[in-house]
C-alpha cells in the first residue's frame, strides 16, 4: 500500500494565484491548438508554469480526436490464416 502525507490545505496565496483568471487564445486556423496564454502581470513563475502545463494537456486532447482513434483500430484481416 502507497503512502501518502497528511492532508493540508493549500496555502491562501497558493489558491489565489491559482484562482485568477487565464485566457487561452486558439489560433484562427482550425487546428485546435493554443496561440497564446494572457495572465496577470502578478502572478509568480510556478502559477504561469502551471497554467502553460494545463494548456498543453487542453491541447493534447483536442488534436484530431476522431483520426487518431482510427489509426488505432485493429482491423481484422479476413484473408489470413491466424
Amino acid at each position: 500500500m502507497v503512502g501518502l502525507p497528511e492532508y493540508r490545505p493549500m496555502p491562501t496565496s497558493t489558491s489565489k494565484h491559482l484562482s485568477t483568471p487565464t485566457i487561452l487564445k486558439l489560433k484562427g486556423d482550425g487546428s485546435k491548438k493554443f496561440e497564446s496564454l494572457k495572465v496577470s502581470s502578478e502572478e509568480p513563475e510556478w502559477s504561469v508554469n502551471f497554467k502553460k502545463a494545463l494548456a498543453v494537456l487542453f491541447n493534447v486532447n483536442t488534436i484530431e480526436p476522431y483520426s487518431t482513434i482510427s489509426q488505432n483500430m485493429v482491423r481484422k484481416n479476413l484473408n489470413s490464416k491466424f
